[in-house]
């Protein structure tokens, strides 16, 4: 799935866990990693312009270098929040 499309997804499940969490507290605690999920997703994306951009430049590859760099640290914490997510709904 692409990850951009998986954030917009996330989103709206993040607003109706919000807007049912006035009925239950059973999945309140989703709340806080999904939206740390949406800010890597986003921080991923944004990354995946600026490589495309920097690259079609043929900028320094430092920049292209920091860019990957910093997008692999995203991707690695998507990863770890991912798993808290899981630990959430295995209670």
């Amino acid at each position: 799935m692409d990850l951009h499309l998986l954030r917009i997804k996330l989103k709206k499940i993040r607003y109706l866990i919000e807007a049912t969490s006035y009925i239950t507290d059973d999945f309140k605690e989703c709340i806080s990693p999904l939206k740390k999920l949406q800010d890597c997703l986003g921080d991923i994306h944004d990354m995946d312009v600026w490589i495309q951009e920097v690259s079609a430049t043929n900028a320094a590859p430092i920049f292209s270098d920091l860019l990957w760099k910093y997008k692999k640290g995203r991707l690695d914490e998507f990863k770890a929040i991912r798993g808290d997510i899981y630990s959430v709904l295995e209670k």
